[in-house]
């Protein structure tokens, strides 16, 4: 938590000497994993949010060559 606080002054410190403000509403403090980018990031590291996944999951076998090349892009 120390560790944290002290990172999170040095943070604001250079904000303010960029003349820089930040939207309280939109900001997050003292959490564990937040979601950013489509990207859930914890202290474990970067994973895809479930959504992302997922659509990748219900993808369906490609059952002859031209649809494995439309799958593939």
């Amino acid at each position: 938590m120390e560790e944290h606080l002290e990172t999170l002054s040095m943070v604001i410190r250079r904000l303010v000497n960029a003349n820089m403000t930040l939207n309280i509403r939109k900001s997050k403090f003292f959490e564990n994993q937040i979601e950013f980018l489509g990207r859930l990031i914890t202290p474990e590291g970067i994973k895809p949010t479930a959504g992302k996944t997922e659509a990748v999951q219900k993808l369906s076998y490609p059952d002859c060559p031209k649809r494995l090349r439309s799958a593939l892009g």
